[in-house]
């Protein structure tokens, strides 16, 4: 029998050092010399000389090779170098400059082929005289994981069938990962994220994706709305079009994003750790709105009745029906991760509510024709898991207010839209006077105390020391009858215009 696999990556890994030492010594002489040519060489025979670019190829450590580029002004002569392949990424820099590939790097990519090896991508091998695509992994990388660049473990543990892919923003990476086994090395979890890669799994990850993804990412989605599944097809192209990363890659960034939230609202360091986050807790709140104990005086409770109005908290409810989203996994495949901390309810408690509240007939419209009120329980659901979004926001400053985003299930009805309100509202107990805007509020605000009462008491809003005004908006006003008009008009009630 011929030399193992490992044998001959270890013999391949001797002889790359001694032509990397070797050519890079070379190298740095010729480069010397072309600058020393270059500094004396008159500038007006410019026409004979080039901009030139080297790249050399280095092994600082353990699994760890560092590329370093210069650039020095030479005589137009070619040198004797391989040639690159037309729309490589050596070749595809958009500069008009010679690449000099590090010879050694040449060298040990045409004895790599002497070798048996194992391809899961593409060739990896000296093609005809220019560099075909590989992976990390068949040029020989290996990644020690748990200690200081350039140190060696001793007793290290080949990540899960020495099977391991990296994604980055520049595509998708395979290579051959070691985790430290060492009596004092931490978990696997714990080396990957000190590396700065999230692991897809919690056991014997197999993939991972690097922090700088994730926020590239996180930022991308809010200003271009790309998808996950774009995103993915994205790095896909910009390697092979091979292997499908993509439900590992929408896990990923779901819990980077639920950490990453919970850490910039102050529990990252907290003693208690998520469990010590309460409803809401991690909400942005409208800077400008009345926060008792953040934004207004110590003794505002005391002002005169008069000018209370200064202390107001207007509220614009409405829904939005495009937001309908179809019944395609269910609580156990794909369970949230908020668990009410932020603008959307508490998912359990909310559907305990409209199971237990749901059975209430919806009121129909006395004044008006409002199809969110009257067609409420004939609305078409099939197929659909929330047939839209009801939500309480800042009526003058169009942020979201706490625990004030849920789905509704059949339209506008009034339950859906009692809860986000009342629920919003425990986050706002001390504010006094509520000025509370819905287009359909002459209907909705009738009986809204009596079915308040039939409520769970977890709710239930105080009302002995609140004034509470009820408004439509000006959008919506004129399409109700005259005496909606004027009662519900923000131009008839005293301290609001």
């Amino acid at each position: 029998m011929g030399p193992s696999r490992q044998q001959c990556d270890k013999g391949l890994k001797r002889q790359w050092h001694v032509l990397n030492a070797a050519h890079q010594a070379s190298q740095r002489q010729n480069l010397s010399a072309a600058r020393q040519q270059a500094m004396h060489a008159p500038q007006e025979t410019s026409g004979d000389h080039k901009l030139h670019k080297h790249i050399s190829h280095t092994i600082t450590g353990p699994g760890r090779v560092a590329m370093r580029t210069e650039y020095f002004v030479g005589p137009m002569t070619t040198p004797n170098v391989p040639a690159v392949a037309p729309g490589s990424p050596l070749n595809d820099n958009g500069h008009n400059e010679f690449n000099v590939v590090d010879a050694a790097y040449i060298d040990y990519l045409a004895e790599t082929d002497k070798g048996p090896k194992k391809h899961k991508r593409t060739a990896g091998h000296w093609n005809n005289g220019y560099f075909a695509h590989t992976t990390l992994k068949v040029l020989g990388l290996r990644v020690q994981l748990g200690h200081p660049s350039g140190e060696c473990c001793y007793n290290s543990s080949t990540a899960f069938y020495d099977d391991f892919v990296v994604l980055n923003i520049n595509g998708v990476h395979e290579i051959a990962l070691d985790f430290c086994a060492c009596e004092i090395a931490q978990s696997p979890i714990v080396q990957l994220l000190h590396t700065w890669w999230y692991p897809s799994t919690t056991v014997d990850p197999r993939s991972a994706t690097t922090f700088r993804l994730l926020h590239h990412f996180h930022i991308l989605s809010f200003e271009s709305k790309a998808s996950t599944f774009e995103y993915w097809q994205t790095l896909a192209r910009l390697t092979d079009n091979a292997g499908d990363r993509y439900e590992a890659l929408l896990r990923m960034i779901k819990q980077w994003r639920s950490i990453t939230l919970l850490k910039r609202s102050g529990y990252g360091h907290d003693p208690a750790g998520v469990c010590a986050a309460t409803p809401g807790a991690c909400t942005v709140l409208c800077p400008a709105c009345p926060q008792p104990g953040k934004n207004m005086l110590d003794d505002w409770e005391k002002a005169l009745p008069e000018v209370h109005w200064k202390y107001a908290l207007f509220l614009a409810i409405d829904a939005n029906f495009r937001l309908a989203r179809k019944n395609v996994s269910s609580d156990e495949v794909d369970p949230g991760l908020s668990w009410g901390l932020s603008y959307f309810v508490e998912e359990h408690e909310f559907k305990s509510f409209l199971n237990e509240a749901g059975r209430l007939p919806q009121e129909k419209s006395m004044y008006a024709r409002h199809s969110a009120v009257n067609l409420a329980d004939t609305k078409n659901a099939r197929g659909l898991a929330a047939t839209g979004v009801g939500t309480v926001d800042c009526a003058r400053h169009n942020l979201k207010r706490p625990c004030a985003v849920g789905d509704l299930q059949k339209g506008e009805r009034y339950i859906n839209m009692d809860y986000l309100l009342f629920s919003t509202l425990q986050q706002t107990r001390d504010i006094m006077v509520l000025n509370i805007s819905y287009d359909i509020t002459c209907q909705w605000s009738k009986n809204l105390w009596d079915r308040m009462s039939r409520y769970p008491s977890a709710i239930h809003l105080d009302l002995s020391n609140k004034t509470i005004v009820f408004l439509i908006p000006k959008f919506h006003l004129p399409a109700h009858i005259a005496a909606c008009q004027i009662t519900f008009s923000y131009n008839l009630i005293e301290g609001i215009c």
